[in-house]
């Protein structure tokens, strides 16, 4: 039957059900109508841009107009927190932020950038932003394990290990490979004092480039707990030798980094080229860099990069002198200067080339070395290349004289003992030299071309010592 066929009392009756359920539809939407309303429109908060680079000005000016153009939209608002965020003003990026998870209470960004902030200068009040984070990962992003780990690290800090070990085991179950839920897996069980725990978890983190070098470090605490000198004693030595652990890959710390302009955010592009051994691309920012931004610190970036990385000290010499004609204060400039001549000074010797141009270079290196340290008086780095240059002058006693400078500003670097001790071997000054080729030895585990070196000279100046002792004796 038909609807135009049905008796009247149907047609009432649904018609009724019909009214009743739009009231209904309508009267609950009413409050949230009202509330959207006749809640204020957020405003962007105050940024203060005197000062920034016209670049990071326009970025955030752009950004700041789109959230007055959709004030309620939690797009806007979190695109105006990434970009403020990138460009270190934190506090301005947290209002951002708030709004954003005010209108998107389902993203776990908002809440988790907000206690990365809070995290170190307020612990206990970063710890429900990051909870939150976590509670919205779990139904809306599951694979970000990065908030989770953060949350187990922070309950860690505050000594509440059940609390942690939930969380972390949660990573594992999904990741058991996961190096840092392994490594924190192990705090855990060294809070604990489960040695057998520890040792496990440690050891699956100590093979990983993100882990390894703190994995050693602690599992070296493990085994000095247990007595056990001759293992801990191993794990120290490769903790020390071992290369810095990588950063973890935050997804949403990259997010907001990858939005950085003006100068730093070139800066941070050309040292990420510069890791992956692109040196020519990296120059080539750099030279960018320079043309927009002609001072001094562009002058230093690029002149550095052509001496340390591309080895053309030449050209490195002509960007740091034009550094110094504008910055004549600069100790950088004054010191990469200093080592581009005495490295150009070192290949026209070895090369057999010009010999008074050699000792030009040297002498102009001595005396760029003395400015950066007259500048800076405890650079170490500074007082070193002032002593070579005038080690190849044939200055002996200001070349040592320079060198132990350098030692005593750096008293843990390998390099400026070995130079000292083969200056002093060079002098004739074979016991004080055996000291500091011994001191280098034991401060350059993390250096093996310089302990190789070391070794080497150490070997010689011994057999010398001692076939002079035995002449003496005979």
């Amino acid at each position: 039957m038909t609807a135009a066929n049905d008796p009247p009392r149907r047609r009432s009756r649904r018609a009724l059900v019909f009214v009743t359920l739009a009231a209904l539809v309508v009267t609950g939407s009413l409050p949230a109508y009202f509330w959207w309303n006749r809640t204020p429109t957020p405003q962007p908060p105050e940024i203060n841009l005197a000062g920034a680079e016209p670049s990071v000005a326009h970025v955030i000016q752009k950004a700041v107009a789109a959230v007055r153009e959709k004030p309620r939209s939690a797009e806007a608002w979190g695109r105006l927190g990434l970009v403020l965020r990138a460009h270190a003003y934190d506090d301005e990026s947290d209002v951002c932020f708030a709004e954003a998870e005010r209108f998107d209470p389902k993203d776990p960004r908002w809440p988790y950038l907000q206690g990365t902030h809070l995290r170190f200068r307020q612990p206990d009040a970063a710890l429900p932003f990051v909870a939150r984070a976590v509670q919205r990962c779990d139904k809306y992003a599951p694979h970000q394990t990065g908030p989770r780990l953060l949350l187990a690290e922070m309950l860690l800090a505050k000594g509440r290990y059940a609390e942690a070990e939930k969380e972390v085991q949660k990573v594992l179950e999904r990741t058991p490979d996961d190096a840092r839920a392994n490594y924190d897996q192990g705090l855990v069980a060294f809070g604990r004092d489960d040695a057998e725990g520890c040792i496990y978890y440690l050891t699956r983190a100590s093979v990983s480039p993100l882990t390894r070098k703190k994995a050693a470090a602690q599992l070296a605490m493990v085994y000095a707990r247990q007595d056990d000198d001759k293992t801990a004693a191993e794990f120290n030595r490769r903790a020390r030798e071992l290369p810095d652990d990588l950063l973890w890959n935050d997804d949403y710390v990259n997010e907001y980094q990858d939005l950085e302009v003006g100068r730093q955010g070139r800066l941070k592009h050309a040292e990420s080229l510069e890791q992956g051994d692109n040196i020519s691309e990296s120059i080539k920012v750099f030279q960018e860099l320079l043309n927009e931004f002609p001072d001094e610190q562009s002058r230093v970036a690029l002149g550095m990069t052509l001496l340390l990385k591309a080895g053309d000290a030449v050209a490195a010499e002509g960007v740091l002198r034009d550094a110094i004609r504008q910055a004549p204060g600069n100790m950088h400039a004054h010191y990469f200067l200093s080592l581009a001549l005495y490295q150009q000074g070192d290949q026209l010797r070895r090369r057999g080339g010009d010999r008074d141009l050699a000792l030009l270079k040297f002498r102009e290196g001595a005396e760029e070395g003395r400015r950066a340290a007259a500048i800076k008086p405890d650079h170490a780095q500074s007082h070193l290349s002032r002593g070579l240059c005038q080690r190849e002058l044939g200055e002996r006693s200001a070349a040592l004289a320079s060198m132990r400078k350098a030692v005593r500003c750096r008293p843990e670097m390998a390099e400026a003992h070995y130079l000292l001790g083969e200056t002093l071997a060079d002098s004739g000054l074979d016991l004080e030299a055996l000291a500091e080729l011994q001191a280098a030895l034991e401060m350059g585990r993390r250096e093996p071309t310089v302990t190789d070196k070391a070794r080497l000279q150490y070997l010689r100046v011994l057999v010398r010592v001692l076939l002079g002792a035995a002449s003496f004796a005979s």
